[in-house]
């Protein structure tokens, strides 16, 4: 009896194990949405969900960077345990998205991605969703922001959280207010001309568990280093953000964490923006915008060393129960 009592006993620790281990890419639903075609052909987006999702009325919806895809899978784990579904978007050309015929991440204006969002957020709805926590990291980040500013009776999401948002240029002035500008007035004729952003490898490196992160990825869908960008595409991301250095009309709280340090220590600081235009450049997305400064946080907060991350889902949890 004893030792029947002590398999019993050692099969629920075995079952609380796989209850509380981190998902991985076979706990995911990944469901392949046809966008129109555009200036490259044929485009799909991509809509992940959790299998564990319960058709709650409340979910988060996340975003990616650039050069990114969906694999936090322990971002996701995170929002299951605090009661909300948890979904993510891969934007076309990126990701699960990318087919042959594309560009890696391509674009020629930042509301190119809207109609993926928008397919989410309907699908979303289908499934049961009322309330969406709009969750966002660097490019996606401004790309939500714009996003929030344009559909302003997109009334189901309740708030915006922003991971590191990218919204302005980590460049020398010359380069930001001169050169680009320069660049984008000749895109009719030189917009496929690509601009290497360098050979440094070092915050991929701080990410990956073969080096001296934790985390394991795909590194042919976030590629190091980072790959080479169009002019067509810098000129896109200016004009979203002389949108923002105008000013925005988000009317949904947003939520802005960043690092607070960008030296050059990639395991404890954001080495790819710098954390004082993020904070500088948050009170021009709306009018009610709280800041949080998580120290010692990477550029990818969610995958920062675990005090910080810690912190960084504290926050986020906070405000959306303020909210």
């Amino acid at each position: 009896m004893k030792f029947a009592s002590f398999l019993f006993t050692a099969a629920l620790a075995f079952c609380s194990l796989g209850l509380h281990a981190q998902s991985s890419e076979n706990d995911f639903d990944y469901q392949t949405i046809e966008q129109a075609d555009d200036y490259e052909g044929k485009v799909v987006c991509t809509l992940i969900s959790h299998k564990s999702n319960t058709n709650n009325k409340r979910a988060v919806l996340y975003l990616h960077g650039y050069n990114d895809y969906f694999f936090q899978h322990q971002m996701a784990d995170s929002v299951l345990k605090h009661n909300l579904d948890f979904y993510a978007i891969e934007l076309r050309k990126y990701g699960r998205s990318k087919l042959e015929n594309q560009t890696w991440f391509e674009l020629r204006d930042i509301e190119e991605y809207f109609p993926d969002i928008d397919s989410a957020i309907s699908r979303m709805k289908a499934a049961g969703v009322e309330d969406i926590y709009f969750m966002a990291h660097s490019t996606g980040g401004l790309i939500s922001s714009l996003y929030l500013d344009k559909r302003q009776n997109e009334t189901a999401i309740k708030a915006l959280i922003l991971n590191s948002p990218f919204l302005d240029f980590n460049l020398p002035a010359y380069q930001k207010n001169v050169l680009i500008p320069f660049l984008s007035f000749f895109k009719p004729v030189i917009g496929n001309m690509r601009i290497s952003q360098g050979d440094d490898s070092k915050y991929a490196e701080s990410l990956l568990k073969d080096f001296e992160g934790e985390w394991i990825y795909d590194t042919t869908m976030k590629i190091s280093p980072s790959p080479s960008v169009s002019v067509y595409w810098l000129s896109a991301i200016k004009k979203g953000h002389r949108q923002i250095k105008k000013g925005l009309n988000i009317k949904q709280p947003v939520l802005v964490l960043s690092s607070d340090n960008s030296n050059a220590d990639p395991r404890t600081s954001d080495i790819v923006l710098n954390y004082e235009h993020i904070q500088s450049r948050a009170d021009n997305l709306g009018e009610n915008v709280t800041k949080k400064i998580i120290p010692q946080g990477k550029h990818d907060l969610a995958l920062s060393i675990e005090p910080a991350r810690n912190q960084f889902y504290k926050e986020i949890f906070d405000f959306i129960d303020r909210n």
